[in-house]
């Protein structure tokens, strides 16, 4: 709370922290993808470790909304707003990541738990998708990093193309579904 008395500071150390919390993120990716590449079930430290990346980046947060909503209020630029904002919409949106990722190895948890076993095909989707998020989520990091428009243009052709296999995973599970019990 003492660089509240400079704004710019405030802005800038924010961005810094967002980009922290985009390590831990791609961490938790690659916990996932080494999970599917090693053909494995998720392990309960495993899960506790997302759980405790999941947590920390709450904090971060937490810790940044407090700071950047002071500041908000203080007589700062224009461009100083639109930063704030920028950094508070980027951060919001990396914990809410770190919450899906978080929710993704719970339920690989609950797989083993319950001792179901996913075809190879569900495997190399699950994959698949992880790998895609993930280069999604790396190209918006480095735009966010870098101020470069051009590759959040870029990103938004991953997007589509993630949506699209989910929404063709998710038909061919309720296909499958409907015709037997094979996961």
């Amino acid at each position: 709370f003492l660089m509240l008395k400079t704004p710019s500071v405030v802005v800038g150390q924010t961005k810094t922290e967002i980009l922290t919390m985009g390590k831990y993120i791609e961490e938790m990716f690659g916990t996932l993808d080494n999970i599917y590449v090693n053909n494995e079930f998720i392990t309960e430290e495993k899960v506790a470790q997302m759980r405790k990346i999941e947590d920390d980046l709450d904090l971060f947060q937490k810790e940044i909304t407090d700071a950047n909503f002071v500041i908000l209020n203080k007589n700062i630029t224009d461009k100083m707003k639109m930063d704030t904002r920028n950094n508070l919409e980027v951060c919001d949106e990396y914990e809410t990541i770190s919450d899906y990722l978080a929710r993704v190895s719970n339920g690989l948890r609950r797989l083993k738990a319950d001792d179901i076993h996913l075809t190879d095909i569900k495997k190399e989707t699950l994959q698949k998708l992880n790998n895609m998020v993930f280069d999604f989520f790396d190209d918006i990091n480095k735009a966010y990093d870098t101020n470069n428009k051009e590759l959040f243009i870029v990103s938004i052709k991953k997007y589509t193309a993630i949506k699209n296999l989910y929404k063709e995973a998710r038909n061919e599970h309720f296909a499958n579904e409907a015709t037997n019990n094979d996961i």
